[in-house]
């Protein structure tokens, strides 16, 4: 090969290097905007999980201790002898997952003293800016779980989505159901036997 040819080569080469390296550093996903004041940037942190026992029914649910999305600190066991609890499992890229989030909103503006809910995505670390546009967009008001590390959704045999675990106020896993449904306020009253 001949020194020109070469040198072509090369130019070509740094070329498309510069051109990857702009591609990454322009098409980052924008940041989540932080914490508030004193709040935690859960995207430095991992979930404490006391034992990786995968959820049963009718046995203890898998406890677990993490941060919201909004840096606040959120520990299931905490609720026990507190509240019903449940566990909405729930992703970006689902379309019944998303038309859930202000039905249980509904639903927690009239039982939130009684229910607890609290929404876990495994999305991606990269996704945290549009979890939380969809879900602050979705008006939901109850706590939301970013479970990067998918360490949480391990403890709960969550193969698909919208999955919701329901915990009665002993922090027993009574039920769980994969889906969407129709009437979810009926089902939830049913399960915890609410009035």
């Amino acid at each position: 090969m001949n020194q020109t040819v070469r040198r072509i080569y090369l130019a070509l080469i740094l070329i498309i290097l510069i051109g990857g390296y702009l591609l990454i550093i322009f098409n980052r996903p924008e940041a989540p905007p932080p914490p508030a004041e004193g709040n935690v940037n859960y995207l430095s942190e991992v979930p404490v999980i006391p034992d990786e026992t995968r959820m049963t029914l009718n046995e203890k649910a898998p406890d677990f201790e993490f941060f919201t999305i909004d840096g606040e600190p959120i520990h299931l066991a905490s609720y026990i002898g507190e509240k019903h609890v449940i566990l909405d499992f729930w992703s970006l890229t689902c379309a019944p997952c998303i038309r859930e989030l202000p039905v249980l909103q509904e639903f927690y503006e009239e039982y939130g003293d009684e229910v607890e809910i609290i929404a876990i995505t495994d999305d991606s670390a990269d996704n945290a800016g549009d979890i939380r546009e969809r879900f602050t967009d979705s008006g939901a008001q109850y706590p939301a779980v970013h479970d990067y590390t998918g360490m949480i959704a391990r403890l709960y045999p969550t193969r698909a989505k919208p999955y919701i675990v329901y915990v009665n106020i002993d922090g027993i896993a009574i039920a769980a159901e994969l889906g969407e449904k129709e009437d979810i306020h009926a089902v939830i009253k049913s399960h915890f036997g609410l009035e």
